[in-house]
């Protein structure tokens, strides 16, 4: 699987050389992931957010910096959240989870994706006085899209109900 991550990220990361040559696409329901670091209220945050459903995760900056541990196992307990059962959360996070690999971000149109998906939660965060991730990932799941407009936990679900 793929992460893809801005410059940014990288240098956040200690992985700014990183480039997998040979890596492909995820097969996986989700695809790979876009990510981006933000702050609200002198906190740092990581959000990543799937290229296919749009589905979006938030880490605490400390927590991204482990994240061939911490992003799996969020991933799992948020898509089971969601609704998607356990084992087929499992499955997917098994199959594709165990060999994630940092790149570069690739396409401005996912990156403005993930841009307005990181205003939104700054406005959470600050407006509603939100600051745990768990809690901003859940407000997030909430967010429509414009691809057109759809919401992400319904597609993430959609796609889970294939299996």
């Amino acid at each position: 699987m793929l992460l893809k991550c801005t410059q940014k990220l990288l240098r956040i990361l200690g992985e700014a050389d990183s480039d997998p040559k040979g890596k492909s696409a995820s097969e996986s329901k989700l695809g790979d992931w876009y990510a981006n670091s933000f702050s609200v209220n002198h906190r740092q945050y990581v959000l990543f957010l799937s290229e296919k459903t749009h589905l979006s995760l938030v880490l605490t900056r400390t927590e991204a910096r482990k994240y061939p541990d911490t992003f799996p196992s969020h991933l799992l307990n948020h898509l089971v959240w969601l609704g998607v059962s356990l084992e087929g959360a499992a499955s997917e996070i098994n199959q594709y989870y165990c060999d994630i690999h940092l790149t570069k971000t690739d396409g401005a149109k996912n990156v403005q994706y993930l841009n307005s998906y990181i205003m939104y939660a700054k406005r959470i965060g600050l407006r509603v006085g939100v600051d745990d991730p768990i809690e901003l990932s859940r407000r997030l799941a909430e967010f429509p899209t414009i691809k057109p407009i759809v919401f992400p936990d319904k597609d993430t679900l959609a796609a889970f109900r294939e299996m």
